[in-house]
């Protein structure tokens, strides 16, 4: 069983060089309830393709098959449909114990931004195995909007895992869980009908969350447009020049839907609220075969304490490969939980986080305040 490290042993894995900041960056900043940001480094590989090798570091393939290489301690353009592998200031040293798992910031996420992490000679994405070794990569594709970066841009973040002994206890710790994940979500009962309500719950370690769709203004449709979000620039950007709002059609029994149009980028919310408490932390999956052939989350981790008392909707990163309709309260993705070693001594929302109290289609904090 896996449970997830927290702040006080994440500073841990840091004294310990289990992640060892390179060129004396600080990160002690950066490390969040139950995760850690990383931030980008100063060289970047404009690629031809996407490249993932097994037996080779990303150290060394990255300078050979290069179509150039970037400095990013200047502001650096990166074009939408290119892919660019960045290196980071982090390595890492992992023991027999622990494992990894990165995920893209939500605010990169927001922007249809795809950020896949790479340590090594693993040969994956994102999943940072039992002693891997090496400096961590990020292989960045921005999809619907050109981007600006600049080192020490925070794009990505890692979270760790220890593995703990299958006892009787531990089991007895897992039925727990089920019961703990289910009580994360907060049902809204002017919105959500007893038989929706059934039909969420398909397994037992695993919850779904339906998409809201209202008469006014609920979701928005990324913009076709060659001008590019500063990712070194908060709440700058107007959000007309990259998004427009959409507004739900009425069909079949007077039923609100919409049309998700294959390969465009789209930011939904869920129906459900979501409340993490201090002794757990959840996972959104991107994919989900039992919902549809979609992405519908890029970053898609809650650490403890999201939601705070109330609970937050959970936005929703949308890009399918096909047409394809969907109805109000259908369900669109689901999450799982993970057990915390031990409690943090801060929660989310405690360093004044973008989207502790989000209600609705929240847009990345590049943007100009809606």
């Amino acid at each position: 069983m896996k449970q997830t490290l927290t702040f006080e042993e994440l500073e841990e894995c840091i004294s310990s060089k289990i992640i060892q900041p390179l060129n004396n960056l600080d990160i002690s900043t950066q490390i969040q309830p139950s995760s850690i940001d990383i931030t980008l480094g100063s060289i970047a590989y404009l690629l031809p393709h996407r490249a993932l090798a097994p037996n080779i570091s990303m150290e060394e393939l990255g300078p050979q098959i290069a179509l150039q290489q970037l400095d990013l301690n200047q502001k650096t353009l990166f074009l939408k449909g290119h892919t660019y592998l960045v290196e980071t200031d982090i390595e890492l040293s992992l023991p027999q114990n622990i494992c990894g798992k990165c995920s893209p910031k939500s605010s990169i996420g927001r922007i249809d931004v795809l950020v896949r992490a790479v340590c090594s000679t693993n040969g994956v994405y994102d999943v940072i195995p039992h002693l891997s070794k090496g400096k961590l990569f990020l292989e960045i594709t921005p999809q619907s909007f050109n981007i600006i970066v600049q080192k020490g841009v925070p794009m990505s973040q890692i979270r760790l895992f220890k593995e703990v002994e299958h006892t009787q206890e531990v089991r007895n710790s897992e039925n727990q869980d089920i019961e703990i994940l289910q009580n994360c979500i907060i049902l809204n009962e002017e919105k959500i009908t007893t038989q929706h309500k059934k039909n969420i719950n398909f397994e037992e370690n695993m919850q779904f969350l339906s998409l809201e769709i209202n008469e006014g203004h609920f979701g928005y449709v990324a913009k076709n447009t060659q001008t590019p979000i500063d990712l070194t620039s908060l709440y700058t950007h107007e959000i007309s020049t990259f998004f427009e709002p959409l507004h739900a059609q009425r069909g079949i029994n007077n039923q609100l839907y919409v049309v998700i149009e294959k390969d465009k980028f789209y930011i939904f919310h869920t129906k459900e609220l979501i409340k993490v408490p201090l002794t757990h932390s959840v996972e959104m999956l991107p994919y989900s075969y039992m919902i549809g052939d979609f992405r519908a989350h890029y970053a898609g981790f809650f650490d403890p304490g999201f939601g705070g008392e109330n609970g937050a909707t959970g936005v929703l990163e949308v890009r399918a490969s096909e047409n394809i309709v969907i109805f109000d309260s259908q369900p669109i993705c689901s999450i799982i939980i993970y057990k915390n070693s031990t409690l943090p001594k801060i929660g989310y929302g405690d360093l004044g986080n973008n989207y502790q109290g989000q209600r609705g289609p929240k847009l990345s904090k590049f943007f100009k305040k809606d």
